[in-house]
Protein backbone atom coordinates (compact mmCIF):
# COMPACT_ATOMS: atom_id res chain seq x y z
CA UNK A 1 0.00 0.00 0.00
CA UNK A 2 1.52 3.36 -0.93
CA UNK A 3 2.15 5.28 2.04
CA UNK A 4 -0.02 8.29 2.89
CA UNK A 5 1.68 11.11 3.37
CA UNK A 6 0.26 13.29 6.37
CA UNK A 7 -1.93 16.33 5.84
CA UNK A 8 -0.15 19.36 6.39
CA UNK A 9 -1.87 22.39 7.64
CA UNK A 10 -1.14 25.76 6.02
CA UNK A 11 -1.92 28.41 7.80
CA UNK A 12 -2.58 31.61 5.95
CA UNK A 13 0.15 34.05 6.91
CA UNK A 14 -1.01 37.41 7.98
CA UNK A 15 -0.79 39.72 6.16
CA UNK A 16 0.90 42.89 7.26
CA UNK A 17 0.09 46.14 6.67
CA UNK A 18 1.62 48.00 4.66
CA UNK A 19 4.17 50.11 6.32
CA UNK A 20 2.81 53.98 6.33
CA UNK A 21 5.74 56.52 4.69
CA UNK A 22 6.00 60.41 5.19
CA UNK A 23 7.61 62.24 3.10
CA UNK A 24 10.91 64.31 4.25
CA UNK A 25 9.52 67.47 4.52
CA UNK A 26 6.63 66.00 7.04
CA UNK A 27 9.50 64.37 9.10
CA UNK A 28 11.69 67.38 9.15
CA UNK A 29 8.94 69.71 10.20
CA UNK A 30 7.99 66.57 13.36
CA UNK A 31 12.10 66.58 14.29
CA UNK A 32 12.07 70.79 14.55
CA UNK A 33 9.31 70.23 16.87
CA UNK A 34 10.70 67.95 18.80
CA UNK A 35 14.27 69.65 19.46
CA UNK A 36 12.36 72.75 20.37
CA UNK A 37 10.32 70.87 22.99
CA UNK A 38 13.47 69.68 24.72
CA UNK A 39 14.93 73.01 24.39
CA UNK A 40 12.34 74.46 26.42
CA UNK A 41 11.57 71.57 28.91
CA UNK A 42 15.56 72.27 29.73
CA UNK A 43 14.73 76.27 30.17
CA UNK A 44 11.85 75.05 32.44
CA UNK A 45 14.04 72.60 34.82
CA UNK A 46 16.79 75.54 34.85
CA UNK A 47 14.46 77.92 35.83
CA UNK A 48 12.45 75.66 38.67
CA UNK A 49 15.47 74.62 39.77
CA UNK A 50 16.87 78.21 40.03
CA UNK A 51 13.25 79.53 41.63
CA UNK A 52 13.77 76.68 44.28
CA UNK A 53 17.36 77.90 44.95
CA UNK A 54 16.04 80.99 45.51
CA UNK A 55 13.23 79.99 47.47
CA UNK A 56 15.43 78.02 49.93
CA UNK A 57 18.31 80.89 50.06
CA UNK A 58 14.94 83.26 51.45
CA UNK A 59 13.69 80.87 53.92
CA UNK A 60 17.88 80.11 55.19
CA UNK A 61 17.86 84.08 55.24
CA UNK A 62 14.60 84.77 57.36
CA UNK A 63 15.86 81.82 60.16
CA UNK A 64 19.00 84.19 60.13
CA UNK A 65 21.35 81.74 58.33
CA UNK A 66 23.29 82.60 55.45
CA UNK A 67 22.69 80.13 52.72
CA UNK A 68 25.69 78.13 51.52
CA UNK A 69 26.26 76.57 48.32
CA UNK A 70 28.08 73.67 49.57
CA UNK A 71 25.89 72.61 51.73
CA UNK A 72 22.21 71.42 51.10
CA UNK A 73 19.00 73.72 52.48
CA UNK A 74 17.28 70.70 54.60
CA UNK A 75 20.98 70.29 56.77
CA UNK A 76 21.12 73.91 57.01
CA UNK A 77 17.37 74.52 58.24
CA UNK A 78 18.44 71.37 60.82
CA UNK A 79 21.46 73.28 62.20
CA UNK A 80 18.96 76.22 62.75
CA UNK A 81 16.45 73.88 64.25
CA UNK A 82 18.78 72.60 66.67
CA UNK A 83 20.50 76.41 67.63
CA UNK A 84 17.40 77.38 68.05
CA UNK A 85 16.58 74.81 70.49
CA UNK A 86 19.69 75.45 72.43
CA UNK A 87 18.74 78.85 72.64
CA UNK A 88 15.78 78.19 74.08
CA UNK A 89 17.10 75.54 76.50
CA UNK A 90 19.36 78.88 77.78
CA UNK A 91 16.95 80.99 77.98
CA UNK A 92 14.62 78.73 80.09
CA UNK A 93 17.34 77.79 81.90
CA UNK A 94 17.70 81.62 82.70
CA UNK A 95 14.15 82.44 83.70
CA UNK A 96 14.40 78.87 86.09
CA UNK A 97 17.42 80.62 87.74
CA UNK A 98 15.42 84.41 87.80
CA UNK A 99 12.77 82.88 89.63
CA UNK A 100 14.20 80.51 91.89
CA UNK A 101 16.40 83.74 92.90
CA UNK A 102 13.20 85.67 93.49
CA UNK A 103 11.38 83.14 95.63
CA UNK A 104 14.50 82.09 97.33
CA UNK A 105 14.64 85.67 98.63
CA UNK A 106 11.29 86.04 99.51
CA UNK A 107 11.66 82.29 101.94
CA UNK A 108 15.13 83.71 103.11
CA UNK A 109 17.03 81.28 101.58
CA UNK A 110 21.30 81.18 102.44
CA UNK A 111 22.30 80.76 98.84
CA UNK A 112 19.94 80.77 95.34
CA UNK A 113 22.42 79.02 93.78
CA UNK A 114 22.48 75.70 96.07
CA UNK A 115 18.79 75.92 96.35
CA UNK A 116 18.66 75.59 92.36
CA UNK A 117 21.44 72.90 92.01
CA UNK A 118 19.91 70.61 95.00
CA UNK A 119 16.19 71.11 93.84
CA UNK A 120 13.95 68.71 92.29
CA UNK A 121 13.64 70.46 88.74
CA UNK A 122 10.82 67.45 87.56
CA UNK A 123 7.68 69.20 88.46
CA UNK A 124 9.12 72.57 86.84
CA UNK A 125 7.46 74.37 83.66
CA UNK A 126 7.74 77.45 81.42
CA UNK A 127 4.62 78.16 80.12
CA UNK A 128 4.47 79.73 76.35
CA UNK A 129 3.75 83.04 77.93
CA UNK A 130 7.17 82.79 79.70
CA UNK A 131 5.44 81.98 83.56
CA UNK A 132 7.66 79.30 85.39
CA UNK A 133 5.41 76.48 88.06
CA UNK A 134 6.31 75.01 90.63
CA UNK A 135 9.69 76.50 91.84
CA UNK A 136 7.84 78.01 95.34
CA UNK A 137 6.24 74.25 95.56
CA UNK A 138 10.04 72.80 95.28
CA UNK A 139 11.96 75.19 97.09
CA UNK A 140 9.15 74.30 100.12
CA UNK A 141 10.05 70.66 99.72
CA UNK A 142 14.05 71.43 99.79
CA UNK A 143 13.82 73.67 102.79
CA UNK A 144 11.54 70.54 104.52
CA UNK A 145 14.42 68.31 103.10
CA UNK A 146 17.33 70.61 104.21
CA UNK A 147 16.52 73.61 106.83
CA UNK A 148 19.78 74.62 107.19
CA UNK A 149 19.36 76.25 103.86
CA UNK A 150 17.25 78.71 105.20
CA UNK A 151 18.62 82.10 107.10
CA UNK A 152 18.11 82.06 110.96
CA UNK A 153 17.18 84.60 113.09
CA UNK A 154 19.82 86.84 114.59
CA UNK A 155 19.12 85.95 117.91
CA UNK A 156 22.06 85.63 120.22
CA UNK A 157 23.65 82.23 120.60
CA UNK A 158 23.28 80.94 123.94
CA UNK A 159 21.13 83.66 125.59
CA UNK A 160 18.45 83.17 128.15
CA UNK A 161 18.85 83.43 131.84
CA UNK A 162 22.23 84.95 132.96
CA UNK A 163 24.58 82.29 135.25
CA UNK A 164 24.38 82.17 138.83
CA UNK A 165 25.89 84.79 140.55
CA UNK A 166 24.50 87.53 137.81
CA UNK A 167 27.62 88.01 135.86
CA UNK A 168 27.17 88.14 132.20
CA UNK A 169 29.70 85.41 131.15
CA UNK A 170 30.26 84.80 127.40
CA UNK A 171 28.53 81.14 126.43
CA UNK A 172 31.32 78.44 125.84
CA UNK A 173 32.14 76.69 122.32
CA UNK A 174 30.03 73.90 123.72
CA UNK A 175 26.52 76.07 124.49
CA UNK A 176 27.60 77.71 121.08
CA UNK A 177 27.79 74.48 119.22
CA UNK A 178 24.28 73.46 120.68
CA UNK A 179 22.46 76.09 120.26
CA UNK A 180 23.67 76.38 116.74
CA UNK A 181 22.38 72.98 116.44
CA UNK A 182 19.23 73.42 117.92
CA UNK A 183 18.87 76.67 115.30
CA UNK A 184 19.65 74.35 112.78
CA UNK A 185 22.54 76.58 111.59
CA UNK A 186 24.67 73.84 110.21
CA UNK A 187 27.39 76.32 108.80
CA UNK A 188 27.72 78.03 112.12
CA UNK A 189 27.57 74.89 113.80
CA UNK A 190 30.45 73.07 111.91
CA UNK A 191 32.70 76.40 112.11
CA UNK A 192 31.51 76.45 116.07
CA UNK A 193 32.81 72.32 116.41
CA UNK A 194 35.85 73.37 114.51
CA UNK A 195 36.86 76.18 116.88
CA UNK A 196 36.63 73.28 119.25
CA UNK A 197 38.86 70.88 117.70
CA UNK A 198 41.15 73.75 117.36
CA UNK A 199 40.87 75.08 121.26
CA UNK A 200 43.52 74.83 123.60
Amino acid sequence: MPELEPEVKVEPTPQTPEAKTFDEAYVKKLRQENAESRIKNKELETSLEQKMSDFQASVLKALGLEPDANKQADKQIAEARTKAQEAETRANQRLLKAEVKSIAAELGLVDADAAFALMDKAGLSIEDDGTVKGVKEALDALLEAKPYLKKQDAAPIGGGASPAGGQNQPPTLQEEYQAAMKAGNLPLAISIKNKMFLAP
